[in-house]
């Protein structure tokens, strides 16, 4: 998000609140459910383990 646009933007693709379903903003970024979704995605591909499911 600029000074001169008070909308926020997903930080990731740029798309307006106006634009997505969700945004999650946070301290330093925003990003939203479709890039939420990908990234997501992204770390299921890569075969990462979730620590939260490990024995």
């Amino acid at each position: 998000m600029t000074s001169a646009d008070s909308q926020p933007r997903c930080s990731f693709c740029g798309k307006g609140a106006d634009e997505v379903h969700r945004l999650v903003v946070g301290v330093d970024a925003t990003i939203c459910d479709g890039c939420i979704r990908t990234a997501s995605q992204a770390v299921a591909d890569a075969g990462v383990a979730d620590p939260d499911n490990t024995p």
